[in-house]
């Protein structure tokens, strides 16, 4: 059941915003998911600074937060908007609130993004940038012996696609991945699951043929969405991945596929968590960022962060029982 809270956001920027994109030209498609001015940085934390990070694509901009004095564990975080929008601006709330709550350095990473640059641009960006703090850990003043990578809804495909890349590569250092509403498929391979969802009083926010959209200006060339690290659904071993949290949200079409990541996780030997939110949409914490159910999924994420400062301790994390 839709949370009422919930609902009245939905009932001020509509229920199905983005039904629309594919028949629109590219131009006013990309207005529509791009639109907003960025917020101004909130004032949560002792410090925050902007840093360029060189790349092999270019120079990154990104933002560091620090919670206070001190070194401290990292975590990079990548931005949610479909791989088309977003910026470390419109997460700049969030991350100020994860770096408090876990008193954890974030590194909240302007990766570039579709169709300008599809797919790997933007993956490339922020395995680039993890390494790349990684390697400077001493001139950020930050222990990256315990890194994290997290991410909302792109942004957590980006992160899980890190974490993958990692283990290929031999990146010990990663020892976490905080994945909120992932997007994992890019076969869309629940389409019963979104059915479901769609007919049983949606559609909410998100829908099937939206998310189908986001992929074509992510991947354009469909044979790219069978690779691993765009859609780590396709990644054929799990084993050896760091520990995961993975939240998804009750009426999201993309809850079924992260349920099934988690489980695939956990079945290889990854200790995993996962947690659901009841009575909200795909991008809640986005669209409500002082909903109760935002609270809830920071607070989640941050206990998780937090087990960092024990240099990654092996007990299980989850702030209730597993589900």
């Amino acid at each position: 059941m839709l949370d009422p809270d919930m609902r009245a956001i939905l009932e001020q920027i509509g229920f199905d915003p983005m039904s629309g994109l594919a028949q629109a030209p590219l131009a006013d498609a990309l207005a529509l998911v791009r639109n907003g001015p960025d917020p101004e940085p909130a004032k949560l934390i002792w410090r925050w600074e902007a840093i360029e990070i060189p790349a092999s694509g270019g120079r990154i901009p990104a933002r560091i937060y620090r919670p206070s004095p001190g070194v401290k564990p990292v975590a990079l975080n990548f931005h949610g908007g479909g791989w088309v929008a977003g910026s470390v601006a419109k997460d700049d709330l969030r991350c100020q609130r994860l770096a408090m709550s876990s008193d954890c350095t974030v590194v909240s990473i302007d990766y570039r993004l579709a169709p300008e640059h599809p797919y790997p641009a933007g993956f490339e960006d922020c395995y680039d940038a993890m390494r790349w703090v990684a390697a400077n850990e001493d001139k950020l003043g930050v222990d990256a012996s315990r890194m994290a990578v997290s991410g909302a809804s792109a942004g957590a495909n980006l992160a899980a696609a890190c974490a993958i890349r990692a283990r290929d590569e031999g990146f010990s250092a990663l020892a976490l991945q905080l994945l909120l509403y992932p997007v994992i498929d890019g076969d869309l391979a629940y389409e019963n699951d979104v059915h479901r969802r769609e007919m049983a009083g949606g559609p909410y926010y998100l829908t099937r043929a939206a998310m189908n959209w986001f992929w074509r200006r992510y991947c354009p060339d469909a044979s790219t969405r069978t690779d691993q690290y765009a859609s780590p659904a396709h990644c054929g071993d799990l084993a050896g991945l760091a520990k995961a949290t993975v939240i998804v949200a009750e009426l999201d079409p993309l809850a079924a596929e992260g349920r099934a990541y988690a489980e695939r996780l956990r079945a290889a030997g990854v200790l995993t968590d996962v947690f659901t939110i009841e009575g909200v949409v795909h991008g809640f914490a986005t669209l409500g960022p002082d909903l109760s159910h935002t609270r809830r999924a920071t607070d989640i994420m941050a206990s998780a962060l937090a087990t960092l400062h024990a240099r990654c301790s092996p007990e299980i994390y989850a702030t209730e029982p597993r589900a």
